[in-house]
């Protein structure tokens, strides 16, 4: 009987103490994350955090910086639980602005238009879910519907390395006599931060069931939609990889149909440091052309493995690999692009269907392709078979001078 006494003790006391420790863990935490979120564009403070044995209390607020207009800003009030093992956090969110938020709860008939509930283990994993309620608008002119989403996520402190999964019904509405329509959109996505730098490896998988926009007589669709990629971090932390594959069963504009679309690209060897102030100088045309020309100068490879469509004409099917060595200096690239001839090794298949040198757009250009040897006809096709090796360019069987 003394035995078993101890052994209640001993666990009452571990589970006692558990929750302690949960309780300091998820007040930690809950700091760590606040001050690791806080960037240029997003704020977050800790109002205040109220902690008793069994639970807490904390309320947050967070700004986000929008263009041109005020920051958006949101209180959250968090009902956290304190278990032997783990920490619940259960959040309820509005906006500070009353007038905004009359409107937002309006459209999503409810006060608790964005819940989130989050669990924080003491093995270092957070998991949650974040669901945002349906929404209605409706006036003379215009109509508005939103189903409800879901997010749910999770991440491991100790590996730096998560994922997160939204589904999404879509909506649907219009705008006189505009239409337009999103149904069943995902996005499944996982991420591991790169030993000992902010560097991050990814992949994501991006479904959309449809899109259409459909104004008077003319319609414009997508559907059974596929985004796929990745993204690799070299060992040396210097370059990056990335794949992208893109499929669309079926395009539609107006009366053409596009069907079996699919896209695959492979990029390889991108300079990191070239690439990231690319994509910080996208908004400056200036920028992005010399921040393009350095990257490009510092060698890369283009591996486009598959372009395909069935379109209203034909079939178009094109490959092309292209190895750009570096070397070339990235002033030379901007004033003559053509220098990188003598850097670049690489191979271009093309197929076109020969009917589509009946439509206007494209007529004349195509005509001159074939009278100057770069397109030769093959059947229903037009064909281009080219390569370049060591500043030699081979165009269809024939070297073409340089």
């Amino acid at each position: 009987m003394k035995k078993l006494i101890i052994v209640f003790v001993a666990v009452f006391c571990i589970l006692f103490s558990g929750v302690y420790f949960v309780g300091e863990m998820a007040k930690t935490e809950i700091q760590k994350e606040i001050n690791q979120s806080n960037n240029s564009l997003l704020t977050m403070e800790l109002l205040s955090y109220q902690k008793s044995f069994f639970s807490a209390k904390a309320e947050m607020k967070i700004s986000i910086e929008l263009e041109g207009q005020a920051p958006l800003q949101l209180l959250v009030h968090s009902d956290i639980s304190h278990y032997p093992y783990k920490a619940l956090l259960v959040n309820h969110i509005n906006l500070v602005d009353p007038v905004l938020e009359k409107k937002v709860v309006t459209f999503f008939q409810t006060k608790d238009w964005l819940i989130s509930q989050e669990e924080i283990n003491l093995l270092g994993n957070m998991s949650g879910k974040i669901a945002l309620a349906k929404g209605e608008f409706i006036s003379k002119a215009e109509r508005f519907n939103t189903a409800p989403l879901n997010l749910a996520y999770e991440y491991n402190v100790d590996e730096k390395q998560g994922a997160f999964d939204i589904d999404w019904a879509g909506m649907d509405g219009n705008i006189y006599d505009e239409t337009f329509s999103v149904k069943d959109l995902s996005l499944q996505a996982s991420f591991t931060q790169v030993n000992n730098s902010e560097l991050v490896d990814y992949q994501y998988d991006f479904k959309v069931s449809q899109l259409a926009f459909i104004k008077a007589l003319h319609r414009l669709s997508m559907s059974a939609i596929s985004l796929q990629g990745t993204s690799e971090i070299s060992a040396d932390k210097l370059t990056v990889n990335t794949d992208t594959n893109w499929k669309i069963e079926e395009f539609q504009n107006g009366t053409d149909t596009f069907s079996n679309n699919h896209i695959d690209l492979v990029l390889s060897e991108l300079n990191l440091v070239a690439l990231t102030k690319l994509k910080s100088n996208l908004e400056d045309t200036t920028l992005m052309r010399k921040a393009l020309g350095h990257l490009v100068s510092l060698g890369a490879i283009v591996d486009l493995k598959t372009f395909y469509s069935e379109t209203p004409w034909g079939e178009v099917n094109s490959q092309l690999k292209m190895n750009i060595q570096a070397g070339v200096a990235s002033d030379e690239v901007l004033s003559n692009p053509l220098v990188l001839i003598d850097y670049t090794n690489g191979e271009l298949n093309l197929s076109l269907p020969k009917k589509l040198s009946e439509q206007t757009d494209v007529s004349g250009l195509l005509q001159v392709g074939i009278l100057t040897g770069v397109l030769k006809e093959q059947d229903e096709a037009l064909v281009l078979e080219s390569s370049l090796d060591r500043g030699e360019l081979t165009v269809n069987g024939n070297v073409l001078p340089l």
